[in-house]
């Protein structure tokens, strides 16, 4: 409250005023004089996201940098075929055919446009000449317009056979700005495609590799054998052969043309991300085509939600042994909708459904009847029962009532992956995962291996081998897309990130992104979490978990000179995970940081630099600075935190009874998250433990399966339990209460009487005084979260605060 605010304010103080008209305005710290303080990063038990779309790799940063890698290294595949998908321009394409030796003829042509039902041969060679064009190749033939119009007329060629021709060159000898604005116009004339016509012979690959220039970042495509993608002519790079060693086109698999006896290379270039066989449009990489939080990048269906809400049977129709007529659909129980109730009995009255036989024992179209309705009865069934409901979502008694029969379920168009089929199009050639003590020091390998491809959208590894082109790309495990890559665990994808070997062009690009990214997830698995898959809801975390998780964002960057304040960061470890905890905050220290630790564990407290000890007791009694100096020295002090850590002080096993247990509640296979099918028996009448070291599985087991489907037996609305087989023994027990590490209150009011309802007996007494009774005041009026009790002025606040401009807000 004092070192951080204060070491907070005084660098948002650095920025202009005008700047700072946009920030909070902190108050200054309550102290006399502060020296010697630096920017402050605190790192608290308060900063948990509360957003449903938060996962370990948003919280840690990891999923940003992983953004900014896919965008600058990533492929695109078409989704229905599997081919590539490449951008050419212009220049790109000079960089491409660097590769041919000088004076290789060149023929720079386009497809003509498209031609409809009511455009002839003859129309289409008006056309053309019109525009300026005096020559056409025809299918073998190079011929002028006048001559290829009665040819057309004759015996109308396939579309790909014709060619419009736009410029002769000879590479190395027509000047570089005509051959730029050949291609651009053939890219304007032909709707986004250019044909390159390369008279076949040796070509030289020279430093830069094979069939690419030197440097080249956009101007090679994928391998283009005709596996992916050369049997639909589109330019690639060449798959096979070493670095630096002479290649012929012929082991490129471009398509061959034979022009009046002369044998060309084919090569066709698109500007634009369309897919050469099925025609699919897809959008240029770029960060936040991979937000699911961003128009741009979410699924339209779910809205980068992942799931959509759905009716939940198991909620309207919680018990299958009852029938129609005993209330075996609970939303049409009560009053406000025994109007569905009656429609639906004299529905099945007059289709023959029998209304006393149990749900369980109902035929398919029985139960279809019941869930879809009968137009002619006027009954809409269950289905249409929530449609009508839908269309008075604007009152807030109606969407509570939705909200109780509801669920979510993995959306139906995007699978769960949040993101739309652009951008789930886009993978990242990766090598596989290193064997255990395999890894490599560096995150950067020096020499690229040959099963990570080359980037059509900047300059990256050398193109895939033989082995992983012969392959549809889109289903080898070496390039995941970026929903795959999350789910796998973070130790597996800081293996393979490690592993990752770049050209030294590409190396300027993504080395910073690297270097982040490597640092978080390093993070992440030095303190234990390398288990975890980064696309694991925030929500479903345990507290140890989520507090490191949290650390991660914090500990895992490159700050120096900073202060960093941790409160209580060891909160829901075990003992095992304290010292990998340790040593990361000790490595945060030897950046160059000043690290304060608030902090009662015992660990810290030995490999502490320095130690201040505040008491001598709590409230009134503390306040004081009791011992300040090394851990050596606390040893040696008489302080109260001393004497537990020289063992005067502590607590002393005693033999006691133990109570026996008055019966059992059995969770039969438990399989949810890392759960391996267990069996449990959970005694009652007892103090049970469920104990265990940090990601065991222990919040899985107890707080996410065993509580929610206790809180379905006992028709509670909550989240549906991870997936288990029985529940044996629920009937001993009258109801649960969860009590977890949520913060008690949940407005600025918030007191420890009004969340313990010592208050309400407080407002209940002084209602029943005769003065309150004189003036007609009930509890409401000594209240101040209600209108009737609260102050006019602050609103119950029980202070104003007043803005200011370019000081710090005013409270009185």
């Amino acid at each position: 409250d004092t070192v951080y605010n204060e070491g907070r304010r005084r660098y948002l103080e650095s920025f202009s005023a005008r700047t700072r008209q946009f920030l909070d305005n902190l108050p200054r710290a309550d102290a006399d004089l502060i020296e010697g303080i630096s920017p402050a990063v605190a790192v608290t038990a308060c900063q948990t996201p509360k957003s449903d779309r938060a996962t370990v790799a948003t919280v840690t940063e990891i999923y940003d940098y992983l953004r900014l890698l896919y965008a600058s290294l990533g492929w695109v595949f078409c989704t229905e075929c599997g081919r590539p998908v490449v951008q050419h321009t212009p220049r790109t394409i000079l960089r491409l055919l660097d590769a041919f030796p000088t004076g290789t003829r060149m023929m720079v042509a386009f497809p003509p446009p498209l031609r409809n039902e009511d455009t002839d041969a003859s129309g289409l060679s008006a056309a053309l000449r019109g525009e300026g064009y005096t020559r056409i190749i025809v299918g073998n033939r190079l011929c002028n317009l006048d001559e290829a119009a009665s040819d057309l007329l004759a015996s109308p060629p396939a579309e790909n056979d014709v060619l419009v021709l736009l410029d002769r060159i000879i590479w190395g000898q027509t000047d570089a700005i005509r051959v730029l604005e050949s291609l651009e116009s053939a890219f304007r004339a032909g709707d986004g495609v250019c044909v390159v016509l390369a008279q076949e012979g040796a070509v030289h690959a020279g430093e830069g590799g094979s069939l690419r220039a030197a440097g080249s970042d956009a101007s090679a495509s994928p391998p283009g054998d005709p596996a992916s993608g050369g049997a639909s002519g589109d330019a690639g790079s060449d798959a096979g052969g070493e670095r630096g060693d002479e290649a012929r086109l012929e082991s490129a698999g471009y398509p061959r043309l034979d022009v009046d006896g002369v044998r060309y290379i084919r090569m066709t270039f698109r500007d634009r991300w369309i897919c050469p066989e099925c025609r699919a449009v897809y959008a240029a990489p770029e960060p936040r085509l991979f937000n699911f939080k961003s128009s741009h990048g979410a699924c339209p269906t779910c809205e980068g939600f992942g799931t959509v809400m759905e009716i939940d049977f198991e909620r309207v129709l919680p018990d299958r042994g009852k029938s129609l007529a005993g209330g075996a659909v609970v939303p049409w129980e009560g009053q406000g909708a025994s109007q569905y109730r009656e429609r639906m009995l004299k529905s099945a009255a007059e289709r023959g459904i029998p209304t006393d036989l149990p749900l369980s024992q109902f035929t398919e179209e029985q139960l279809q009847w019941l869930l879809e309705g009968d137009a002619e009865s006027g009954f809409g069934g269950i289905r249409g029962y929530f449609r009508d409901l839908e269309k008075k979502r604007y009152r807030a008694d109606i969407r509570g009532l939705l909200t109780r029969y509801r669920t979510h379920r993995d959306c139906p168009d995007c699978g769960g992956t949040r993101l739309r089929r652009e951008a789930l199009a886009v993978r990242l050639p990766l090598p596989p995962e290193a064997p255990a003590g395999d890894e490599p020091p560096d995150a950067v390998a020096e020499s690229p291996p040959a099963t990570v491809p080359k980037s059509p959208s900047s300059a990256v590894a050398e193109p895939p081998s033989p082995a992983v082109s012969e392959s549809p790309p889109g289903a080898a495990p070496q390039a995941p897309n970026i929903t795959e890559l999350c789910r796998l665990q973070v130790a597996q994808v800081l293996s393979r990130i490690r592993r990752l070997a770049l050209f030294p062009e590409a190396r300027r690009v993504a080395n910073t992104v690297l270097e982040q990214l490597i640092g978080r997830l390093a993070y992440l698995d030095q303190v234990g979490l390398g288990y975890l898959s980064l696309d694991r809801p925030i929500k479903t975390l345990s507290g140890g978990e989520l507090r490191r998780v949290v650390l991660a964002a914090t500990l895992g960057s490159s700050l120096v000179n900073m202060v960093y304040v941790l409160d209580e960061p060891s909160a829901g470890l075990h003992p095992r995970d304290i010292a990998r905890l340790v040593q990361a905050v000790a490595a945060l220290r030897d950046r160059g940081n000043t690290v304060l630790v608030v902090e009662h564990e015992e660990a810290f407290l030995r490999n502490a630099d320095r130690v201040i000890e505040l008491g001598p007791g709590a409230g009134e009694r503390g306040g004081q600075i009791v011992f300040q100096g090394s851990s050596a020295e606390l040893a040696a002090a008489s302080t109260l935190t001393a004497d537990y850590l020289k063992r005067k002080r502590g607590h002393r096993e005693r033999p006691a009874r133990r109570r026996r247990a008055d019966g059992w509640i059995r969770l039969c296979g438990a399989k949810g998250h890392n759960l391996k099918n267990v069996t449990v028996e959970f005694p009652l009448g007892v103090l049970c433990v469920v104990s265990g070291v940090s990601g065991a599985g222990k919040s899985s087991l107890v707080q996410q399966t065993l509580y929610p489907a206790l809180c379905r037996r006992f028709r509670k609305n909550v989240d549906p339990p991870l997936p288990y087989d029985d529940l044996l023994g629920e009937g001993q027990i009258a109801d649960v209460i969860l009590v977890d590490q949520s913060p008690a209150g949940h407005t600025s009011r918030s007191c420890v009487a009004t969340f313990l309802k010592i208050w309400d007996d407080i407002r209940r007494i002084f209602a029943e005084t005769a003065d309150a009774r004189t003036r007609g005041m009930g509890p409401r009026h000594f209240s101040f979260n209600s209108s009737e009790g609260a102050c006019e002025e602050c609103g119950g606040e029980g202070y104003l605060e007043i803005e200011m401009q370019f000081l710090a807000d005013v409270r009185v």
